[in-house]
C-alpha cells in the first residue's frame, strides 16, 4: 500500500502548547504557567464535551472560550487587546525541539517531501 500523506497531531505533540507561558507571564505576572495549564486543560475539556454533545464549535472559539474561563477562574482581568495578543501567539506555537527532525524522517521514509519549520503560523484564529 502506497502512503501519500502522514498526519500528525500538532497541538501538544509537535507544537508546545505552553510556549505561550512567557507572554502570559508578561501580561499576568506570577500567573503565566498556571494560566497556560488551566487554559489547555479547559480547551481539551471543552473540545471533548462539545464533541460528545454534538455541539460543534471551531477550534478558535473553543480556544478563546477556554482562555476566558481560565482567566476568570484565576481572577485575572482579561482585556480585549490581551485576547488578541494571546490568541495570535497561540497561532505561532513553538515546535518541540525534535519535532521538525522527526517529522522529516517519518515523511522521507515514505517518499513524501516536507518538513516543519522552527516556527510556523497555523492561523486557526484569524484569516491568513
Amino acid at each position: 500500500m502506497k502512503i501519500n500523506a502522514l498526519v500528525f497531531d500538532a497541538y501538544g505533540t509537535l507544537l508546545d502548547v505552553h510556549s505561550v507561558i512567557a507572554l502570559c507571564e508578561k501580561l499576568f505576572p506570577g500567573n503565566g504557567a498556571a494560566l497556560s495549564q488551566l487554559w489547555r486543560a479547559k480547551q481539551l475539556e471543552y473540545s471533548w464535551l462539545r464533541s460528545l454533545m454534538g455541539c460543534y464549535a471551531d477550534f478558535a472559539n473553543v480556544t478563546a472560550d477556554a482562555l476566558r474561563y481560565a482567566c476568570r477562574a484565576l481572577d485575572l482581568k482579561l482585556e480585549a487587546p490581551h485576547v488578541l495578543q494571546i490568541m495570535d501567539t497561540y497561532d505561532r506555537l513553538t515546535p518541540f525541539p525534535d519535532s521538525p527532525r522527526l517529522a522529516k524522517i517519518r515523511l522521507s521514509r515514505h517518499g513524501i517531501s516536507g518538513a516543519l519549520r522552527n516556527r510556523f503560523v497555523l492561523c486557526p484564529h484569524q484569516s491568513c
